[in-house]
């Protein structure tokens, strides 16, 4: 199934809150901007993510690869910019350590971005309507088969070579221009993931800090913030540094 960039955010959401429903944040060290937070299901290595942050970065490791973003001083600012929604094209650009990961080339998105645009010729009248099919006929023998867009370049070389034949003036062809330009790429999931993990775990480490008894000033070191799948309001003890704070995580996220 092709999936838009929209859609795929959408996903990702869902998944990444089904994944860590049991999950726990520890927080291990906590000094300013230097950080150290763990997120992981007690007992198990599913899906763990550990964040750390120094001045200017923020490092996140988990079950797969690992991002590392730079930008401001205190990177937990940075990714509360958007409202606990995430940017991941604006983020990407903040990736030090190989930003071309975020996304990758895809065969559904090579077949959908070419269909459209053979559409868009149909309706122009670049080829004609009753050989339609003819033309689609020879798009999917020539461009569109499995083994074609199995690899990019060659895809790519496959789209422009295609040309169909319309009549008319000098034996006039119809051909995709410009193509170049066009983006077959998709996110790569596990970043979607580790953009959804990194807000979701900054809002925990958040909630966890809001002490009503002093405003957030007492400090949270070693405290463990519980995922509560079956709703509830974040509540805390007292200031004890290793207080439990209970929040709802996976209704607040859906």
């Amino acid at each position: 199934m092709v999936h838009t960039d929209s859609e795929q955010i959408h996903d990702s959401r869902t998944r990444f809150a089904r994944e860590t429903a049991q999950h726990e944040l520890t927080i291990i060290h906590d000094d300013g901007p230097f950080r150290h937070l763990r997120f992981a299901r007690p007992g198990s290595s599913g899906y763990w993510v550990e964040i750390t942050t120094v001045p200017g970065a923020l490092v996140f490791r988990g079950d797969g690869d690992t991002w590392t973003f730079a930008r401001t001083e205190d990177m937990f600012a940075f990714f509360r910019g958007d409202g606990g929604s995430i940017n991941p094209q604006y983020w990407a650009e903040k990736i030090t350590d190989g930003r071309d990961r975020a996304r990758h080339y895809d065969e559904d998105a090579f077949r959908r971005v070419v269909l459209e645009e053979f559409s868009e010729r149909l309706v122009d009248g670049e080829i004609p309507l009753d050989r339609a099919g003819e033309a689609l006929t020879r798009l999917a023998r020539g461009v569109l088969d499995d083994e074609t867009v199995a690899d990019e370049a060659e895809a790519r070389a496959a789209l422009e070579r295609f040309e169909f034949p319309v009549g008319g003036v000098a034996g006039s062809v119809a051909r995709f221009a410009d193509t170049w330009e066009w983006d077959f790429t998709r996110w790569d999931w596990w970043y979607l993931w580790a953009c959804h993990a990194i807000v979701h775990v900054i809002k925990l480490y958040d909630q966890a800090k809001a002490c009503p008894e002093c405003q957030g000033e007492c400090g949270t070191h070693n405290t463990t913030v519980i995922a509560d799948t079956n709703g509830g309001t974040a509540s805390r003890r007292s200031c004890d540094p290793k207080a439990t704070v209970t929040v709802a995580t996976t209704g607040d996220l859906l």
